[in-house]
């Protein structure tokens, strides 16, 4: 077992058999059931209606793989393999098994500009809104399965690697307002696509409503993915979040952009326009 979920297995310990070992799961506690379909899925509110999406935290399937994004920053995905031993340690340290006991929506602590953070076990949701873990009237279980989803993220995402698959971009255009970079230090790099960056482009005026939004591209050519894949594992794109795109060809002032580009890597198990599963309703309880 690798040092990164050890932790989870000691805290496992705690629900053991009287010689250590633990305790075996219930059918409905066990992750890795060799089904092809995700069995957790966990996300925040933040980001939804972002393109692309970026609400993303933990998933894990039936067949143990992993994949893990760290919320609030512009990290890649990762992307791995558990062993059923580390998949079932992950249960333990999240009470998975009773999830679909504490369904539905729990209140959080009136507090409107943090994250909801949503989970589904492949069958049942629930919904924990901005602090709802430090209620006491919050169900253990979910509160012991938040706490515990911010440690998790970590580990995965540490354990995981980035794919070399497709990448979802957007590309907003900011020819028509404020548009320059602080530094010279920021590089303003010329668009490296083959289609016309004013085909799929929104317009900045969209964030403020009256224009509807225009939808993330995906974007799977070998040679055009080398390009973004690179841009994606820089430091300046994980500290600021986008890329600042002009034109080849076009002349600007200095600092100034035309576009600024956003990418997250693709995921197997969104719709086609690139987002997650969302639970249609969660009563709350």
């Amino acid at each position: 077992m690798t040092p990164a979920v050890l932790g989870f297995s000691v805290l496992a310990l705690l629900a053991s058999c009287g010689d250590g070992t633990p305790a075996p799961l219930p059918p409905e506690g066990i992750i890795c059931n060799g089904a092809p379909g995700l069995r957790l899925l966990a996300r925040t509110s933040f980001g939804a209606q972002t393109f692309p999406e970026q609400t993303l935290q933990v998933a894990i399937s039936g067949n143990c793989t992993f994949w893990a994004r760290q919320v609030g920053s512009a990290s890649r995905v990762h992307t791995g393999v558990l062993t059923a031993q580390e998949a079932d340690d992950i249960s333990r340290r999240l009470d998975y098994g009773a999830w679909s006991k504490v369904a539905g929506g729990w209140p959080g602590g009136g507090v409107f500009d943090a994250p909801a953070y949503i989970l589904w076990n492949g069958t049942d949701w629930i919904r924990c809104d901005p602090f709802c873990e430090k209620r006491p009237s919050t169900a253990a279980t979910v509160r012991k399965a938040v706490s515990g989803l911010r440690e998790l993220t970590v580990t995965l995402w540490e354990k995981g690697q980035p794919p070399d698959g497709p990448v979802w971009i957007h590309l907003r255009d900011y020819r028509n307002t404020y548009n320059r970079v602080t530094s010279a230090e920021v590089p303003i790099v010329d668009w490296p696509l083959a289609r016309d960056p004013l085909t799929i482009a929104e317009p900045h005026e969209a964030q403020e409503g009256g224009i509807p939004p225009v939808p993330a591209v995906l974007i799977d050519d070998p040679v055009e993915l080398k390009q973004l894949h690179k841009w994606m594992d820089e430091p300046l794109w994980k500290r600021v979040g986008v890329v600042f795109i002009k034109r080849p060809g076009i002349e600007l002032p200095p600092l100034t952009y035309e576009f600024e580009l956003q990418m997250r890597d693709a995921l197997p198990f969104e719709d086609a326009t690139g987002h997650l599963p969302w639970p249609k309703n969660t009563p709350m309880r």
